[in-house]
């Protein structure tokens, strides 16, 4: 039998009657501060099982990473087009990993209100015209949604210095020689969700029950450029003159494996628009980030403002706390390795300047981790150790 596939074990059946259907809710969705552990598999033989009102069973504990990044949930507030949308509360990624959107998190839905992305080296910011709500909430079996969003962008070329010389040499084939004097750029898209599925889904570490969301988005990217022609003014699209580096038109199809409390999907499997065949396939690898006998480092509690540097290190780390911010009776502080392994860990530390040696860690990727009294997480970035 195909790995993956609907397993027939009775055993595995009763599991997954025995868990019954969860409801996924707004403790699911991320927040500034986590870090999403994503990693990348290759598998020919994995399938996707039928959709099914009965309690089904996916097994994905065999799934080998090829890469994994970490993506660390940026407040809104760091944005620097935060201003234009204060309403928002995280930032997520754009057009892939081409863009950044504002979104607003709220105890019911996801919803992108605003953002923008860099194109040829320039920045388009900008309201959304139809907003994009991601998710809604709570969500169980069989539940239905769809959103249609849009996303729309003009400038004028010489409000944006050096634009006017690009834009000529990227559109020099447009007929009769004309030259734009405006861009634009827009994003259509339609999504449908449905929870087609739910059951429980085996990882590396252990067994969770989930619901499984299709997510079926149409969508259409076009780069604009205005011109005159004969007194009329036109737009263009320069799609037919230039080779954009990003798709601008096509259909996406997902499955994912949602399971309560856990900030992104346990597995997400993309396939082409026919569903004949699996494309992508990413999913949390629950060895490298909540192994046992590890340091839990995925939630954050009440983050503070503290600087760490210099990044990468090669002696020592300064790790600097505002007075204010300098919780009661001190913190404790931990250097993780992408194992979730403690590698340094310092007690009670009260002061405003520390300094933390990491001469006897080897190069390459941590995670500082700082935690009050009470242990919650206070503070959590990235560090790399290269000497």
């Amino acid at each position: 039998m195909k790995k993956y596939v609907l397993l027939s074990l009775l055993s595995w059946f009763v599991a997954g009657s025995s868990m019954g259907q969860i409801t996924y809710t707004s403790i699911s969705f991320p927040q500034a501060g986590d870090v999403l552990a994503v990693s990348t598999a290759v598998d020919s033989l994995l399938t996707v099982t039928p959709a099914s009102a009965t309690a089904t069973a996916w097994d994905f504990s065999q799934l080998t990473a090829v890469r994994t990044n970490y993506d660390t949930i940026e407040a809104a507030s760091s944005g620097s087009s935060y201003s234009l949308f204060p309403d928002s509360d995280i930032l997520q990624p754009l057009l892939g990993q081409a863009g950044i959107a504002y979104t607003d998190v709220t105890a019911t839905q996801m919803e992108r209100i605003g953002g923008g992305f860099e194109i040829f080296g320039i920045s388009f910011i900008n309201g959304f015209v139809n907003t994009h709500v991601t998710q809604e909430v709570p969500l169980t079996y069989n539940d239905i949604a769809s959103d249609d969003y849009a996303f729309r962008f003009s400038e004028h070329i010489d409000s944006v210095p050096f634009l006017r010389q690009l834009i000529d040499s990227l559109v020099s084939g447009l007929p009769f020689g004309l030259s734009p004097d405006s861009i634009r750029i827009a994003i259509d898209g339609d999504e449908d969700r449905i929870v087609d599925a739910w059951g429980t889904c085996a990882m590396a570490d252990s067994t969770y029950a989930v619901l499984r969301q299709k997510v079926v988005t149409e969508f259409e990217v076009t780069f604009e450029a205005s011109v005159n022609v004969f007194g009329n003014t036109q737009w263009v699209n320069v799609a037919n003159f230039v080779q954009l580096p990003f798709p601008t038109e096509g259909t996406t199809i997902q499955y994912n494996y949602l399971a309560e409390g856990v900030k992104q999907p346990l597995v997400s499997i993309t396939m082409d628009s026919s569903e004949t065949r699996v494309t992508n396939i990413e999913y949390l690898d629950t060895t490298i980030n909540n192994p046992p006998n590890t340091i839990d480092i995925r939630y954050l509690q009440n983050e503070i403002a503290a600087q760490i540097y210099p990044n990468p290190a090669q002696q020592n780390v300064q790790v600097q706390v505002a007075s204010e911010d300098i919780p009661t009776n001190g913190y404790n502080l931990f250097v993780v390795d992408l194992l979730g392994r403690i590698v340094l860990s310092e007690s009670n530390v009260q002061n405003e300047n520390h300094t933390l040696n990491v001469n006897r860690i080897a190069n390459g990727h941590y995670i500082i981790v700082m935690r009050n009294q009470k242990g919650e997480i206070i503070k959590r970035a990235p560090l790399e150790i290269q000497k």
